[in-house]
């Protein structure tokens, strides 16, 4: 313990009275981010911010009450996944999941009911391929590419 401490790896809060606690480095951790218990609007962004996106996406389709912002999905999938892995959304909502997944060279499959699934999923995961610029395209430099596959299935 001493020895962390010389090495300036043990943080003893602001004040220097607190609890230890061992620093961790981005430059020392081998797969992904450490999570942080709070991510600040700055970071992840709001639903106000997605709300934005999906109307600029779809300026004649109602917006959903609470979509996820872009930069949400791809701090959990900058966590939990690599690129090429495949990435499951069960309740696809919007395509927010699907196209970070898309965005970030991970592979996806989104399970959903209703119209919605071909006239905003596929719709929006079409838009990533010919290289929308909303949401985290700029931030991981996305231009475009790829492709998907819609399998529609009978409701009867």
């Amino acid at each position: 313990m001493q020895r962390e401490i010389e090495l300036g790896n043990i943080w003893f809060g602001r004040n220097g009275d607190s609890a230890p606690r061992r620093k961790k480095y981005l430059t020392d951790v081998t797969k992904g981010l450490t999570p942080q218990t709070l991510w600040p609007a700055d970071d992840v962004g709001t639903t106000e911010d997605a709300k934005k996106h999906i109307v600029w996406l779809f300026p004649d389709s109602p917006p959903f009450d609470t979509p996820k912002p872009e930069s949400l999905i791809a701090r959990v999938l900058q966590i939990a996944t690599d690129p090429g892995d495949l990435v499951l959304d069960a309740y696809l909502g919007s395509g927010t999941t699907a196209a970070v997944a898309h965005k970030m060279h991970r592979r996806y499959l989104g399970i959903e009911s209703g119209r919605h699934a071909a006239t905003i999923c596929l719709a929006r995961i079409q838009k990533v391929i010919e290289g929308e610029q909303g949401g985290i395209s700029r931030a991981v430099g996305w231009t475009g590419g790829g492709g998907c596959v819609f399998e529609p299935k009978d409701s009867a």
